[in-house]
């Protein structure tokens, strides 16, 4: 008889959308009769926790990234000495947690460190295309050769996009001639199979929902930017503040505050919103592709990928964006309406990862 198989499924902290990606990962892996334990830091720990709370979860290092400059790539460059011992730090950890669960099989959502030479590891990202500010063009090469040696530690790398002209990172998750070990595994989403018909009625002053996320001191920040403009705003308004350690709620005015949600209620809340404000971030994109709402992006500041998407589904007509500098809740109800989102889903990750899993037995 075949003893149970085991799978470490592992995500990085910056935000929830590393996290909450994870959902249908694990779920197929329950689904397969995997025994899985789950690792992160940080909310995205405290999140995995709350969400399977019969799962073993390992508490990992952080990457606590300081936003000493407005550019993400720019303050990773300037902190490699830190971010290579928290590398070694997760490596340190890792053989901890295989001694109390002896995985053979470890799903890492950017966390460099978490893989074995003894045990067939899988690295998850959609970016293997790092792009720098353009003041740091020069750097591209670089990022991306060290990009690429860390990523080779690990037997294979999933994509979380599709191939080809209908993918969502754009030139982010594309190369041309990709390895045979890199598969397309398609969009994952918590939300999958939950697509939203929305037939509201849109008044004068709109129903608006706004989406917190990512790192602090930027996810603060932007808080800050749109309580101070909701407050003058005569409509109703809904912020998720995307802290999910607790699950208090608020009312200020005609703002509702969360700290966090469940799905359920979340898809209830997003239901009886006409606009969906958030960043940018590439989970979130996986998230509205699946329920085909539409939605204004302000990316995080410096985060260069999000500036990258957000332009890039406005070029196609997609989805409105601001600048957080910018930010505005009136010209934001002027235009929302002018751009389609995504009209169509599509799921295939459950063949895509058991075609990868083959490959790798």
């Amino acid at each position: 008889m075949n003893k149970q198989q085991k799978v470490l499924i592992a995500a990085l902290d910056w935000g929830l959308g590393h996290a909450t990606r994870m959902f249908p990962i694990i779920e197929y892996f329950l689904d397969n009769n995997y025994q899985v334990a789950l690792a992160s830091s940080s909310h995205a720990l405290i999140l995995f926790q709350s969400r399977y709370k019969s799962l073993k979860c390992f508490e990992l290092p952080t990457y606590n990234i300081n936003y000493t400059s407005n550019s993400m790539v720019m303050n990773m460059i300037t902190q490699l000495p830190k971010i290579k011992t928290t590398i070694s730090d997760e490596k340190k950890k890792l053989d901890i947690i295989l001694k109390e669960f002896a995985a053979n099989l470890i799903i890492s959502d950017n966390r460099y460190g978490i893989h074995h030479k003894n045990i067939p590891s899988v690295f998850i990202t959609h970016q293997l295309q790092i792009l720098p500010p353009n003041v740091m063009k020069i750097a591209k090469p670089i990022l991306k050769a060290l990009h690429k040696e860390m990523m080779s530690k690990f037997n294979q790398v999933w994509i979380p996009d599709f191939i080809g002209n209908n993918n969502l990172a754009g030139e982010l998750s594309q190369i041309s001639n990709p390895p045979k070990n890199i598969f397309y595994i398609g969009a994952l989403s918590r939300f999958i199979n939950h697509k939203i018909v929305n037939t509201r009625q849109i008044n004068e002053f709109p129903t608006i929902l706004v989406l917190l996320s990512g790192p602090e001191p930027a996810r603060s920040d932007f808080e800050e930017i749109v309580l101070e403009q909701l407050s003058k705003y005569n409509g109703k308004s809904v912020v998720l503040r995307g802290l999910p350690d607790d699950e208090n709620k608020s009312i200020l005015n005609d703002i509702t505050i969360y700290n966090h949600l469940n799905d359920s209620e979340l898809l209830e809340v997003i239901k009886s919103s006409d606009i969906v404000i958030s960043r940018s971030g590439y989970s979130t994109i996986m998230d509205l592709y699946f329920l085909g709402v539409k939605a204004v992006f302000v990316p995080t500041p410096g985060q260069t990928e999000q500036e990258y998407l957000a332009k890039n589904f406005l070029k196609e007509s997609k989805f409105f964006y601001q600048k957080q500098a910018e930010f505005n809740i009136d010209k934001i109800i002027s235009n929302y309406k002018l751009y389609s989102g995504f009209n169509s889903e599509e799921s295939i990750y459950k063949n895509e990862i058991s075609k990868a899993l083959k490959q790798l037995n």
